[in-house]
């Protein structure tokens, strides 16, 4: 099943990638409703890099998900589009989940840019649940994200929240 959604940001497109790039907003947009704890590499980098990474998920902090491979790619296609176009690939999976993946787009316009979460998931019988969390989860985050931008990218002092 597939999930879209998308939002505009009043910010400039390079200075959303440039944050998209740290699993510190990764972690802040998802908090508190996911929590992750990096297993391999054992602390999470500065920066992403193409590479797969294995995380502990929890629900709340407090109903254990199981291990998740994050399996990450970046395109910049601005030259093949002709204007700017980014997308950060997450091409995951796990035990229980075997397809999660993730497409985050960002695309310069009049105003900023827009934001778009796309994700296919696979999961055989509970694959509707999946996807009905997953939706929850991406409009979530993108609120998040929204008032991060509106904030200047400043993280409240208390991490996470």
């Amino acid at each position: 099943m597939l999930f879209q959604h998308s939002i505009e940001l009043e910010c400039p497109p390079d200075a959303l990638v440039e944050k998209m790039m740290s699993p510190r907003l990764f972690v802040h947009v998802s908090w508190p409703l996911l929590q992750f704890k990096s297993v391999d590499p054992a602390t999470a980098p500065e920066r992403w890099v193409e590479r797969t990474y294995v995380v502990r998920l929890w629900l709340f902090g407090l109903l254990p998900l199981g291990i998740h491979n994050i399996v990450l790619t970046c395109r910049d296609r601005s030259s093949e589009m002709g204007k700017f176009w980014f997308e950060l690939r997450d091409n995951g999976y796990s035990k229980s989940i075997p397809k999660w993946d993730h497409t985050m787009t960002v695309r310069k316009n009049s105003t900023g840019c827009s934001y778009t979460d796309s994700v296919e998931i696979k999961a055989g019988i509970v694959t509707p649940i999946i996807w009905a969390f997953a939706s929850v989860l991406y409009r979530y985050r993108q609120r998040r994200l929204k008032r991060l931008v509106q904030n200047g990218f400043v993280f409240p002092a208390l991490f996470g929240k």
